[in-house]
């Protein structure tokens, strides 16, 4: 993740880290978003992912928007 980060960091582009939220998830529903052998998301992780992530960009877009 930090080289995603610097890369974005270097060209311009915001990241998303996506840890976070789903270990707090996992630390509140104690259901895990991956499946089990191969630690791919499952629906419900690219459920989350989705959520965070689309609430990310709504938050950017009314920033911009309110410029």
């Amino acid at each position: 993740f930090s080289a995603i980060t610097a890369l974005g960091q270097q060209t311009g582009f915001g990241v998303i880290n996506l840890v976070p939220p789903f270990r707090e998830d996992f630390r509140a529903t104690k259901i895990s978003r991956s499946w089990p052998r191969d630690g791919h998301w499952n629906p419900s992780g690219n459920r989350l992912a989705a959520q965070i992530v689309g609430s990310r960009l709504i938050e950017r877009a009314q920033y911009f928007l309110a410029k």
